[in-house]
Order: structure tokens, then sequence, then C-alpha cells
């Protein structure tokens, strides 16, 4: 990917293809004060374009392996099973505010008398979770609709499973958030849920930049803005994501909205409500906020994730070492997550790296998100949005 400026935005961002330039130290993320020289944002500063700009590495492999962590940390690969699953779905979370959130399939009903299935877009490592393209079956209006069936097994006495039905409640019950993927129904059975959304069909942020060659600022602005927006209506109704990654945001075409999907790690958060340590922490490696791997997630972990994010957008290349981002146990305050929440702590960012030195107001932003401790981080999505940088007016 490289990113091409328009009017006075001058400076290209290096392909993400293949860098495999050395990780220098990164200093801790305090909440800066800004002189009046960092507040100017690009658009002020008029600066000239270098005679070396950076060049794309078309030639070298791209793969999501190379490019970005993609293995999850969601869990114990074994849970206990009960010798006899007691079908008792919770009725509090069935209706909500007078909106049926879960329907239920009788004896003599399936998901295929509703739904037609086509292709399947994926298919987990168990193969039981899968999600498929389909159409609604012909309606009065004479008209199928082409949506997306997610099949998610269920999970037995667990609370997060309670907590994963209430995060859908809400999302059912809460219309007209365009950076939201549309979750429009859930079907379940003694054994998986169903779930119902709208149909994407401009592909993952994640191929964008592996595919793009040239990027301009302004759309990197809209980028980091649109997934400001889809966290501010999430935590909004008082839900957390905890897996804000660029495989989780997807186009929706013609007019390219980025949408935030992928709500399975997704919990309710309320501030007010004491909770213990969750035994286990999900989210992928090298987008996991610090203290996400020894406490809990809060919005502002979600927001972490936001500044790795605009860190790739800005230099195509993930801010942590190799050391800080290698997950292999998801216990939270784990031997692991000790090691790598200390190598977190200890990464040092080369903020006065010349990439960064054409981008000072982009700099605040990310310095802000990245803050290694909470307390230092920006205070939540809108303060973000209302940030310099992104308070460009689009074309």
């Amino acid at each position: 990917m490289l990113c091409t400026q328009t009017v006075n935005e001058t400076l290209n961002l290096p392909t993400l293809l293949g860098n495999s330039r050395h990780h220098k130290k990164v200093q801790d993320c305090k909440r800066p004060v800004p002189d009046a020289e960092d507040v100017l944002c690009e658009y002020d500063m008029s600066p000239k374009i270098p005679e070396n700009v950076f060049k794309v590495l078309s030639a070298l492999p791209c793969t999501r392996k190379q490019l970005l962590p993609a293995k999850p940390c969601t869990g114990p690969t074994k849970r206990p099973q009960p010798a006899q699953m007691q079908f008792k779905p919770d009725a509090r979370s069935v209706k909500a505010q007078g909106v049926a959130a879960f329907r239920l399939l009788g004896e003599n009903k399936k998901i295929e008398d509703y739904f037609e299935f086509g292709e399947e877009i994926y298919v987990d490592a168990k193969g039981t979770g899968k999600v498929l393209n389909a159409k609604r079956k012909v309606g009065k209006k004479g008209e199928s609709q082409e949506c997306v069936v997610k099949v998610r097994p269920k999970k037995v006495n667990s609370e997060e499973e309670s907590a994963w039905r209430t995060s859908m409640t809400r999302l059912l019950t809460s219309k007209c958030f365009p950076n939201v993927l549309e979750i429009q129904e859930i079907f379940e059975d003694e054994q998986v849920y169903y779930i119902v959304m709208a149909k994407c069909s401009g592909g993952e942020l994640f191929d964008f930049l592996a595919r793009e060659v040239d990027v301009s600022l302004t759309e990197c602005k809209r980028i980091i803005r649109e997934i400001l927006f889809s966290l501010k209506d999430l935590h909004g109704i008082g839900l957390i994501h905890r897996d804000v990654k660029p495989e989780n945001l997807m186009f929706d075409k013609p007019a390219k909205t980025l949408k935030l999907i992928d709500f399975d790690s997704c919990v309710p958060w309320d501030p007010n409500s004491p909770t213990s340590k969750p035994h286990h922490f999900h989210g992928t490696q090298g987008y996991i906020a610090p203290e996400v791997l020894v406490d809990r997630s809060s919005p502002k972990s979600d927001l972490f994730a936001v500044g790795v994010i605009l860190f790739l957008l800005i230099t195509g290349e993930m801010p942590w070492s190799a050391e800080a981002r290698t997950l292999k146990d998801p216990q939270v305050d784990g031997p692991n997550a000790k090691v790598v929440y200390e190598a977190l702590r200890k990464e040092r960012i080369d903020w006065h790296e010349s990439i960064w030195l054409e981008f000072p107001c982009a700099a605040d932003l990310c310095k802000q998100l990245l803050a290694f401790d909470p307390s230092d981080r920006i205070a939540s999505a809108t303060e973000a949005l209302n940030h310099p940088w992104l308070q460009t007016k689009m074309p």
C-alpha cells in the first residue's frame, strides 16, 4: 500500500508487502501536550515532495501470516461437556423492548425452511462454525433478499454465552448504526445459533491494505473516522468489541462504507458494576491492549486497537516487535501474558522518524491511542473523533 497525497498532502506511505525493517524501540505513550507546531495538521503544513519516496515492493510474497497476526486468542480449545445438555434458553434475552431477539426453531422447523444457502465464506478449524451466503425464501412481496448467515455452536454452562446473548439482544434492538454490521435476526435450536446479517460485498480492510497500491491520506482519515464511529455507537449501548482488527472491518458497496463485524467476543461493559477478573482474554495478537493481558477489557482497549490500525496505515508496519506480540496462552495474568505485558511496557516508538515528522498531527492522535496505561489513553471514541487530525472536511 502506498499513500498518495492530495492537494498539499505530499508524503507517500510505504508498502505493507513484506516490509522487514527493524522495529525501533518505542517510548511509553503518555498523553502529550502538543505545542503550536505539533497541533498543525498536514493540510496546513504544505510539505514538499521528497525526492526518495517509498516504492511498492510488489514482487514480495504477501500472506496473512506475513502481514498481520491472524490467530485469535479466544480461550481454551477444549471445554468440559456435561453428560446431557438441557435446552433452557434465557427468557430475558429472547425478547427485549418488544422485539424478538432470538427465534426458537420448533420441532418441525429447520433453518432451511427460511433460507436458501449458497457457498461457504468461512469454516472454523473444528468445522462446526461457519459463515454462508444465503437468500431469504420468497416472501409476500415476491422478492428474495441476500444476506449472510453465521452458524455458531452453543457453549454450555458459560458466563460468556449469557453475556454474548445480552450483547446480541442490544445490537438487535439498536437500529441505524451506519458503521456497525446489521444483525437482522437470530434463530436457535438445541445445538447452534443462526445469526442472520446484512451482506457486505466490498471486502475486508485487511485485503484492502494488502491489495491497494495508491491510497490517499484523505482515505486513511476516512477509514479511521468510520472505525471510531462504529466504536462510538457500540460503546454507546454499553458494549465492547474486544477484537478490533482489519479482518473484522468490511467495506460495503457502493459507497465503500466501513463496517465493524464479528461480535463473537463482544460483551456488555458497565463501569459501575464490579466484575471479577476473567480467566481468559479475547482478541488477536498485536492488537490486544496491555491491560487486557493482566486484568480486563474496557472501551479504551478497543481504542488501543484503533491506534495499531492507524500506525499500520501511516507506516505500513505493525508498531510492536515480535516479542511484544507473541501470544501462546490466553490465560489472564498467566506466565505468557505477563511476558508480553512487560514487553509492551518496554517498547519504544520512534515518533521522530521521518514519516511521523511529516504527520505531527496524526502522530499526536496515534500516541494517545497507543498509550500503555489506560489512564493516559484518549478517553473515548468521541474524543478521538474530535482530534484535529480528523477535523478536515471530507471531499
